[in-house]
């Protein structure tokens, strides 16, 4: 289940994942969750 956010990026950040095209927001999302479980030690909720 998704839950909706407020997260501040840079704007150039931002900008590129929109220009990546449709679906930015599932890759992104997948890219955090990539990076989430590297990184076991951290409190992820």
């Amino acid at each position: 289940m998704r839950k909706s956010v407020t997260l501040r990026v840079d704007r150039d950040v931002l900008a590129r994942w929109r220009a990546s095209g449709a679906g930015w927001q599932s890759r992104m999302n997948e890219a955090l969750r990539r990076g989430a479980v590297m990184r076991p030690t951290h409190a992820c909720v």
